[in-house]
């Protein structure tokens, strides 16, 4: 994702501030609603270079640890809505 750790942290806040979210470090949460659980962690990758333009980029892992396929997905959906940056 093109994301820094800091802006990663403050997104993942606000997309699931309604959801019990615990950092258990610097780079990895658990949040939980309902009956889903699912652990983020993100490690940061190699800048991606464009000319002038650098790109942050982050690796990020979902682990559920609780949940039925459906709530899973509806965990992602809104993870990835949270997520998305825009474009065309």
């Amino acid at each position: 994702m093109g994301y820094t750790a800091t802006e990663f942290a403050v997104t993942l806040a606000r997309v699931f501030a309604d959801w019990r979210s615990v950092a258990e470090t610097p780079t990895r949460w658990r949040i939980a609603a309902h009956d889903v659980t699912a652990r983020v962690e993100i490690a940061a990758q190699p800048p991606r270079r464009l000319g002038a333009l650098v790109l942050p980029v982050l690796r990020v892992r979902i682990d559920f640890l609780t949940g039925d396929p459906g709530g899973q997905g509806r965990f992602l959906a809104r993870f990835e809505r949270g997520f998305h940056k825009g474009g065309g």
